[in-house]
């Protein structure tokens, strides 16, 4: 997807706004190159489109609350193979390895990150941009090491939930409203910020060097 139809797909979505998905969809399909795009792949998204159109009461969060098992707290598919795919990048630019990936502790799906990283993390997504289909390969670098530790002992986790709760609250005072305006020009909804993710690790090497300062004669 382009970023304009992305950001069309996901206020549609969380609005529950049916309609919009649909224009999403025809962009999509009007984006995709057939000729370079395998068949097999062409007629499953079709037909995933076409099952979309029909039923569109099965694809909206009302619908999703009502279902049995639902859960508010499940893997952001989407997100971790998108954070896969910032650690790649940054990887190829910097020639650099990662030696570390920390999320979030989430006990009730701890396992299922675990698995999904283990058996997917190394996969590099290389899109033309063009339409077609993306290509893909193997990282020739061993994958980082996954780390699921509390907010409460990790600064960057801490920075990172302080953002998010702050971008998710309805201001009520002068305060809070300015600083969503400011963080809103800092950030993307619909990427990764590379600066932000800098500042979070400068802010983690700084607090390492206290900490050494502190336990050193």
């Amino acid at each position: 997807m382009s970023r304009d139809t992305a950001k069309l797909f996901w206020n549609a979505f969380l609005g529950d706004d049916f309609s919009s998905i649909t224009t999403s969809l025809d962009l999509i399909e009007a984006g995709m190159d057939i000729r370079v795009t395998p068949p097999a792949v062409s007629k499953v998204v079709s037909r995933a489109f076409e099952y979309a159109r029909q039923k569109p009461a099965e694809f909206t969060l009302a619908n999703t609350l009502k279902r049995k098992g639902y859960q508010a707290n499940t893997p952001n598919v989407v997100a971790f193979t998108h954070l896969f795919q910032a650690i790649h990048d940054f990887a190829s630019k910097h020639s650099s390895s990662p030696e570390r990936l920390v999320h979030d502790k989430q006990d009730e799906f701890r396992k299922t990150l675990a698995e999904t990283y283990e058996q997917f993390g190394n996969i590099i997504w290389h899109d033309p941009m063009d339409g077609s289909f993306p290509d893909a390969s193997l990282a020739k670098y061993q994958l980082a090491q996954f780390e699921m530790p509390s907010s409460k002992d990790n600064a960057g986790l801490q920075a990172t939930d302080l953002l998010l709760w702050v971008a998710q609250r309805s201001p009520r005072g002068e305060a809070l409203t300015a600083l969503k305006a400011r963080l809103k020009t800092k950030t993307d909804d619909f990427m990764l910020s590379r600066r932000m993710s800098e500042l979070i690790v400068h802010v983690n090497l700084l607090r390492n060097e206290r900490q050494r300062g502190r336990d050193s004669p």
